[in-house]
């Protein structure tokens, strides 16, 4: 089979997960990796095993790339999403010598222990991957392991010269504003001033008294969602829809769509021109590209930024009718560090409402209520 064929049967895989076909989907992956086992194949089949939460069929394919030469650190870092951290760490000490000086062993260890909050360990293992390679990824761990130990001065350093090498991007910004929050904390309120909440309820009275927001929920309901939360991103013990959004033929979600591109497009003319807001250089507004969403039931979100938006948001479908709503607050990393910062910004959600902020803000959310449903509708823009 030629490497077109392989890559129409991969598309076809993407798109039957997506739609909910999940066997099938299943059946694709496994079919690809029996005629050319891939790095990007395994990942998505583990991450299927994961979210369909078939726990010991996931378990085994990671002891599978363990032992594999060619895929143990696929292995590896599968586990660490999983944060399966002991065994993680156990696999990599089974690795033999000549796997110990290949950068991805630094790396995966410094991951691990950033996510155990062990900022010492952290920097012994990104310092010597980020001196042999600086990429995206090496300088993420490292600046991350900076700011765990208090060398706040030293991450700014390195922070300068990777923004003036890769231009005013999304995630460098987030780190920046971890270390201006240290030493510049009078910058504070200008960061606060970037945040937006809104009430669309309040500003389309007669389409919410029509029942707009039931309809959203049914829109949604009728969505694949995942069994368990995401593999790798910040979600946790909540579901996640498979599919973008933005592409759904809903009338609801269309409109909604619509209403928040409108809200993004006066947010932008009102932080484009402030020192802290890194607008597109060329000028355009950004357009959402990317719409999902959650439902917690108990769960939360780990503190994250999105490296990828400009703009991001979230509208507040459903909120739980108790004290325990899932609050979402800003400007904290998910990693320890010697000064300890409070939330720039809390907001408890009202449901109709919509809160707008630059897509490099760390921002996560306090545990919502168990038995009852919070439902977000989240986007990013760019």
């Amino acid at each position: 089979m030629d490497s077109r064929e392989l890559k129409r049967l991969d598309q076809r895989a993407i798109e039957a997960f997506e739609s909910g076909a999940v066997a099938e989907a299943e059946r694709l992956l496994r079919r690809i990796l029996d005629l050319q086992p891939g790095e990007a194949q395994y990942k998505r089949l583990a991450r299927l095993l994961w979210l369909e939460d078939r726990q010991n069929e996931f378990l085994q394919l990671c002891d599978f790339l363990v032992g594999d030469e060619k895929f143990c650190f696929v292995g590896i870092e599968l586990l660490r999403q999983a944060r399966l951290h002991d065994r993680a760490l156990n696999s990599l000490a089974s690795l033999g010598q000549h796997h110990r000086k290949d950068i991805r062993f630094f790396l995966n260890a410094a991951w691990i222990y950033i996510q155990l909050n062990d900022g010492k360990r952290a920097h012994q293992c990104a310092a010597p991957a980020f001196e042999a390679q600086n990429t995206e990824a090496t300088a993420d761990a490292y600046v991350s392991s900076l700011l765990m130990i208090g060398d706040y001065d030293r991450a700014e350093s390195v922070l300068t010269k990777l923004m003036a090498n890769a231009g005013p991007g999304g995630r460098w910004m987030a780190y920046k504003l971890c270390v201006d929050r240290v030493k510049r904390p009078e910058r504070d309120p200008m960061y606060r001033a970037l945040i937006s909440v809104s009430q669309l309820d309040h500003k389309h009275p007669d389409l919410f008294a029509s029942g707009f927001n039931d309809s959203l929920r049914r829109a949604v309901d009728t969505i694949y969602k995942f069994k368990k939360h995401p593999l790798d991103q910040s979600l946790i013990d909540g579901q996640q829809t498979a599919v973008n959004l933005v592409a759904g033929k809903n009338p609801a979600l269309k409109r909604y769509l619509q209403i928040a591109t409108g809200e993004v497009a006066r947010y932008g003319q009102g932080v484009q021109n402030q020192e802290l807001f890194q607008f597109p250089q060329d000028g355009k507004a950004p357009v959402i590209r990317e719409c999902w969403s959650v439902t917690l039931d108990g769960g939360h979100h780990q503190p994250h930024f999105h490296p990828d938006g400009v703009i991001s948001g979230t509208y507040y479908l459903t909120v739980p009718a108790s004290a325990t709503k899932g609050s979402i607050y800003f400007g904290i990393p998910p990693f320890a560090t010697p000064a300890m910062l409070e939330p720039l910004y809390e907001y408890q959600p009202e449901e109709g409402a919509l809160i707008l902020f630059p897509s490099y803000f760390w921002h996560g959310t306090t545990q919502s209520a168990r038995g009852v449903k919070r439902q977000t509708l989240p986007f990013d823009a760019a």
